[in-house]
């Protein structure tokens, strides 16, 4: 199993927009916290193309059918559902 698979498996059944903590998220995937350029980068949470090079936190989300939009101020990010497949897999 891959570290981000439970985000994953969170977000995959849910069907719209939802906001969580960066905490909630190192809680899903069963870590006392995120890596610190996720508190510090916003390309940390970059939308990736779904390829071999992308980072696999991203492909958790992309693959779920999201895109993530954080916020660092409040550590928190939004996962946007993807309303078209053709915004699947695309770098914003």
């Amino acid at each position: 199993m891959a570290k981000y698979d439970p985000l994953y498996g969170f977000l995959k059944p849910f069907i719209g927009d939802l906001t969580i903590s960066f905490a909630d998220v190192a809680r899903i995937i069963g870590c006392r916290k995120l890596p610190d350029s996720a508190y510090k980068r916003p390309a940390w949470w970059g939308n990736e193309k779904p390829t071999g090079k992308s980072h696999v936190h991203s492909r958790a989300w992309m693959d779920a059918g999201y895109k993530a939009e954080a916020d660092l101020q409040k550590q928190e990010v939004t996962f946007r559902k993807a309303c078209r497949p053709d915004l699947i897999g695309t770098a914003d």
